[in-house]
């Protein structure tokens, strides 16, 4: 008996299905390569390390961390964005790399809405705003006051434009009422250097790169960003209890290419999850400050829709566009 071309259309779908189906089940049957667009040991890199080694022991392969930085993330996203859908190839990325840098680029060599898939955010890093000792204030209040009295404001450091830290801080210094300046590095890093230095007065970025300093005593942290305070700066207030509402954090996620399964990026979350939940990189995280959080693609799907929301509205607000 002969099959109609429509038939043979249902046929040929329903042997695709199959197939797939079954490339997910034995998923996976070598290592994994998970690209960092970022240098070794930041942030990022550190929470892809904390978590590879144990999603390598659930999923059976070795999970390989790649970095490739440059371009506030994009360049090493793009090799993400452009490799076979086949759940070899993940990404770790930022609140910049997938929901900033789509509105704050003229030009990207891809989409993140249509070349990469969610797969889980991994943790919340939570910020802090901190201030040199020179700079008098205490309480946001105090620092308003204080930027409005300087002849080009508050000057304070990030990581680079369209950063997290850097929009952190504009959004901030909108709700706040602040006068600032924005001074630029290539890093976290020779950012805080010049914090420390005194050349710069403020910055705002994860907790865990200023917590040292702050324990130190070599800056002065005015308040965290996100909605509840830090266990590892408690007298520390918000900044919600000075700015009713406001609530901001950075996070680290990880994505696909657009064409990986959900059956097998779900597999690759569902290790994420065991590598969150196991006690000593549980601990690990939080103790660098990092709140885990391990959600599902399909929540971690909508949360970014949401972000990315929000910062494109940051974005136009201050007219910012990168080359």
């Amino acid at each position: 008996m002969k099959l109609t071309s429509s038939r043979k259309v249902v046929a040929g779908l329903a042997s695709f299905l199959l197939l797939g189906a079954a490339h997910a089940q034995d998923f996976p049957t070598k290592p994994i390569r998970m690209i960092v667009p970022f240098p070794a040991g930041g942030g990022t890199d550190v929470t892809a390390r904390l978590i590879s080694v144990k999603m390598g022991e659930t999923l059976g392969q070795p999970v390989v961390i790649e970095n490739r930085p440059g371009a506030n993330g994009i360049a090493g996203t793009d090799v993400a964005a452009k490799s076979p859908g086949d759940g070899y190839t993940i990404v770790m990325g930022t609140m910049g790399s997938f929901s900033i840098n789509p509105s704050a680029y003229k030009k990207m060599p891809f989409s993140v809405a249509r070349d990469l898939a969610p797969v889980s955010q991994i943790v919340a890093a939570p910020a802090m705003l901190v201030v040199h000792p020179s700079v008098p204030a205490k309480t946001i209040p105090e620092l308003v006051a204080y930027s409005k009295s300087q002849p080009n404001g508050l000057t304070y450091a990030s990581s680079g434009s369209g950063s997290g830290p850097h929009m952190m801080a504009e959004m901030f210094a909108a709700a706040a009422g602040a006068k600032v300046l924005h001074v630029p590095y290539k890093g976290s890093a020779p950012a805080y250097n010049d914090l420390l230095g005194g050349q710069v007065q403020a910055s705002i970025d994860s907790i865990s790169i200023g917590l040292q300093h702050v324990k130190a005593g070599k800056l002065r942290a005015i308040a965290v960003m996100g909605s509840k305070r830090s266990e590892h700066l408690p007298d520390v207030p918000t900044a919600g209890e000075s700015i009713p509402g406001f609530s901001v954090a950075n996070w680290y996620a990880l994505m696909a290419p657009s064409a990986t399964p959900l059956t097998i990026r779900k597999k690759i979350q569902a290790a994420i999850a065991g590598a969150m939940n196991d006690p000593k990189v549980r601990a690990a995280t939080i103790e660098q400050a990092l709140e885990p959080v391990a959600s599902t693609p399909e929540d971690f799907g909508a949360y970014l829709v949401k972000e990315t929301a929000r910062w494109q509205e940051v974005v136009a607000k201050i007219n910012l566009q990168m080359e």
